[in-house]
């Protein structure tokens, strides 16, 4: 078996790879090429500082990692680690680990991150032994959103956004978004997001983005001025007018009254990740 980068290791054969090593996971699910080449643009998978395992020209194997400044360090962030299911037991992602880690700190990498669900013990397990740790822990959450018509909604005015404001949403923020959910992950695949917003006198008070083909909302927030309104409400309900169910991945542990939102508006916790870090 050979560790190699994946530069140049054609998408389909990695998409096989992928779909083996995810065949027994804890959710399930099927990838095609379209899903994984747009999710990786968007999350900016450099293929030259992934890798892969060859074994006798067949990819086993694979980490496939983002990179992008991230809170001001260069970072590599995994967007998927797998081994095919006859390969395992023989330390092939930490074999992988050790070869990037030269390739990583040549290219000015600060810092390595990543999202694991917590009930999977034994990548925790494997992670923390090539140098992550915790950092904290990630809700995840879907279902259809049950809001009641508001009451008053006459100095407030609900409206799809053509020019996203970008500087305004940041204001909004209980917690600094995950990898996936960041502005610079939605600009990169723009095209693929639709964005609402509550204004009242003209000035936008609450914000929502939407992934239209996967209905994930990446990210929504209320100005702290106007928390406590009914604002939320007012917004998730013309939400709920739009889309059937909606998911909110990785929201923040720590974020007790968005979490509690959710909650309230009918989302259900669906699983838990913990996102982990090592600094180079």
């Amino acid at each position: 078996m050979e560790i190699i980068t994946l530069e140049g290791i054609p998408l389909s054969e990695i998409t096989v790879c992928f779909n083996e090593a995810f065949s027994d996971y804890f959710i399930k699910f099927s990838a095609t090429e379209s899903y994984l080449q747009q999710r990786w643009k968007g999350a900016g998978v450099d293929f030259s500082l992934s890798a892969g395992v060859s074994d006798n020209g067949k990819l086993v194997g694979f980490i496939v990692n983002g990179i992008r400044d991230c809170n001001g360090m260069k970072t590599a962030y995994n967007t998927g680690t797998g081994v095919i299911p006859s390969h395992r037991g023989n330390g092939l992602t930490e074999k992988m680990y050790q070869f990037l880690k030269p390739k990583f700190r040549e290219n000015g990498m600060q810092s390595l991150l990543l999202e694991v669900i917590q009930e999977n013990e034994k990548a925790i397990h494997l992670y923390e032994k090539v140098g992550l740790k915790i950092k904290r822990g990630l809700y995840c959450y879907s279902g259809e959103v049950k809001v009641e018509i508001p009451k008053t909604t006459q100095d407030k005015v609900f409206k799809k956004l053509e020019i996203p404001e970008w500087d305004s949403f940041k204001s909004f923020y209980d917690f600094e978004p995950a990898w996936d959910n960041k502005n610079i992950a939605i600009k990169t695949c723009e095209e693929l997001f639709s964005f609402y917003g509550v204004e009242k006198n003209k000035k936008l008070i609450a914000f929502a983005i939407v992934k239209d083909k996967n209905l994930n909302l990446s990210q929504f927030g209320v100005h702290p001025d106007f928390r406590n309104q009914g604002v939320g409400k007012f917004l998730f309900y013309h939400l709920s007018t739009l889309y059937s169910s909606l998911k909110v991945i990785n929201v923040d542990a720590s974020a007790v009254g968005v979490i509690k939102f959710i909650e309230r508006v009918g989302l259900k916790n669906t699983v838990n990740q913990y996102e982990m870090v090592s600094y180079l």
